[in-house]
């Protein structure tokens, strides 16, 4: 009796710990192209998915990268994941993020052209 109690308990604390484990949102920083396509709220607009933050640069006129939370751990960016991203970004009014400042906190980055 006292062995099958112990393996209840052993199962009840398992199923217990492993539903507190999630999985946490990665975050990717898209690298927008220029020159090609212009439209910001398509992931095909970007020429790479990083992980590591890219560098910053001076000025003002086009957008550089901006950081997407990957929320439904796809392992990659959605077109509905930037939109997201895009809208709580965007405080201008040319409905893209080329006429804004940098970001201080790191979330987009605008440069010169």
């Amino acid at each position: 009796m006292k062995k099958n109690i112990l393996a209840l308990v052993a199962v009840v604390a398992a199923v217990t710990l492993s539903s507190f484990t999630t999985q946490r949102a990665v975050s990717y920083f898209l690298v927008y192209d220029v020159v090609g396509l212009d439209d910001q709220a398509e992931v095909a607009s970007y020429t790479s998915q990083e992980l590591v933050q890219p560098a910053f640069e001076d000025g003002t006129g086009v957008l550089n990268w901006i950081r997407v939370e990957d929320t439904s751990l796809s392992n990659a960016i959605e077109d509905n994941e930037l939109a997201t991203a895009l809208s709580a970004y965007d405080t201008g009014t040319a409905g893209t993020l080329d006429d804004q400042i940098d970001s201080p906190s790191g979330d987009y980055d605008v440069k010169d052209l």
